[in-house]
């Protein structure tokens, strides 16, 4: 299965939790965007204003859309660790934004034993794209 890396192969593993948790905040961004600007078009009556404030609705829109979709992707590789549990922490944590206790209450383990798994996550996870590089450079 091929993995989506943007910026390319050669991410640590936290890189690579970043950008997911990058994509998400940017997808954010849109969506905070798109609704000032329709409140805005609401307020008008100039059609060629209201015509262009459309036309970067649309586009914002475009760009959430890849935003999010890169983000699924990323997520959708760690599927790929050896522990479901693994993968269950760092998509809640890096994915979904949820606090350490969230996740502990979400998985019914304490959250020293979430820290655990999260740290033997890590290690999956950088294993896993070490072995992702080393595929590509051959």
């Amino acid at each position: 299965m091929a993995i989506f890396m943007p910026g390319g192969i050669g991410m640590t593993a936290k890189e690579y939790l970043n950008q997911i948790q990058l994509l998400n905040f940017e997808a954010d961004e849109c969506v905070a965007q798109i609704a000032l600007l329709e409140e805005t078009i609401n307020n008008l009556s100039n059609e060629k204003i209201i015509a262009t404030l459309e036309d970067a609705v649309d586009e914002l829109n475009e760009q959430h859309s890849s935003f999010v979709t890169k983000a699924h992707l990323m997520v959708s590789n760690l599927t790929n660790l050896d522990e479901p549990l693994e993968c269950a922490v760092l998509a809640y944590r890096y994915h979904r934004d949820y606090s350490w206790s969230d996740i502990a209450e979400r998985l019914h383990l304490t959250e020293k034993s979430v820290q655990v798994v999260y740290e033997k996550a890590l290690v999956s996870l950088e294993d896993y794209l070490d072995e992702l590089n080393d595929a590509e450079e051959m």
